[in-house]
């Protein structure tokens, strides 16, 4: 989890609910059938056992592979274009 925040430059946060995709799926469910006012109230309910802070520093240190794992997937027949920029404007926009 540590590597995924540094490489995200976010922080990642892990639930303390030992199932925490079937959490997800049930509060997406309240959410969708209106149990919830919003995903933020239902966020609300998750408890989290752990918080993992992004290091610059250990980011830099993966950049070239980063880029080389990017470059191998964009060249994957059959993949999606805008898949990784797309997630890269998604992280860029959690980042503020």
């Amino acid at each position: 989890m540590q590597l995924k925040a540094d490489l995200l430059g976010i922080p990642v946060e892990v639930p303390e609910h030992s199932e925490p995709g079937t959490l997800g799926a049930a509060l997406l469910a309240g959410v969708g059938i209106q149990a919830y006012g919003s995903l933020a109230e239902a966020a609300e309910l998750v408890s989290v056992a752990h918080r993992y802070q992004p290091s610059a520093d250990r980011a830099a240190a993966f950049a070239d592979r980063l880029e080389a794992h990017r470059a191998a997937v964009a060249a994957m027949p059959g993949s999606h274009p805008l898949g990784l920029s797309m997630a890269a404007e998604a992280c860029d926009a959690t980042r503020g």
